[in-house]
């Protein structure tokens, strides 16, 4: 159960992310498994370099959680990630 300051922190982290965290975080949050950030590169048509920074903010925003590690498309073991889920946003 998410409690209601919990889902406060969470309304007003989301509101302070700047464009490119926003088109990150709407790419993980519509697509429907948890994507990798090479994956998610590809999808944006972005360097890599460019995803990387952007998922470490949400990260450190508390609005992307890990979903586990592996395989990824180069062959490695990766994170992949996935948007943190509340029961109720709004």
């Amino acid at each position: 159960m998410v409690t209601d300051t919990s889902l406060e922190a969470y309304k007003e982290a989301l509101l302070t992310i700047n464009h490119k965290q926003n088109i990150v975080y709407n790419t993980i949050r519509y697509s429907y498994k948890p994507l990798c950030n090479e994956d998610i590169a590809k999808k944006l048509y972005w360097p890599i370099n460019r995803v990387t920074p952007r998922v470490k903010e949400l990260r450190d925003k508390g609005l992307l959680v890990d979903a586990g590690k592996r395989r990824g498309p180069q062959g490695r073991n990766v994170h992949y990630w996935r948007v943190k889920k509340t029961e109720t946003l709004f």
